[in-house]
């Protein structure tokens, strides 16, 4: 049975080709055909942290920012309508903590929005019936 990359993974390393090369894509990206859609959560999340380790010791801090800008600018658009739902959301609140409270409180099944040291850093799949 072939092995489909997971696709945010495809966008990295195409974004690494362009931006550091080849070669520099080819030692960032090691092991990256183990991970596809169907991977354990933290085994890809492992895999993306040592990922990165490798790429902050391979490029400049420039060429770093400049591929995850894009790789953040896929994410957006790939997930534009989450967004969009998302700020729907947010719009019925006088601050972020409030937002935040209430989606902690009652979260929704699309990635929900996570706080830490009071800026938005990720997104997190949740279902209503987990309790966090």
């Amino acid at each position: 049975m072939v092995k489909i990359k997971h696709g945010a993974l495809v966008v990295l390393e195409e974004n690494l080709e362009a931006l550091a090369g080849e070669s520099v894509a080819k030692k960032v990206m090691k092991g990256s055909e183990e991970i596809t859609e169907k991977t354990d959560k933290r085994k890809t999340a492992e895999w993306v942290k040592n990922a990165i380790e490798r790429l902050d010791a391979l490029v400049d801090k420039g060429v770093k920012l400049k591929i995850m800008e894009n790789c953040g600018y896929n994410c957006a658009n790939v997930n534009k309508k989450v967004i969009q739902r998302a700020k729907a959301r947010r719009s019925k609140f006088r601050s972020v903590d409030e937002f935040l409270a209430a989606e902690q409180k009652k979260p929704v099944s699309e990635p929900a929005l996570s706080e830490k040291e009071t800026r938005l850093f990720s997104f997190t799949r949740r279902k209503r019936s987990l309790d966090l």
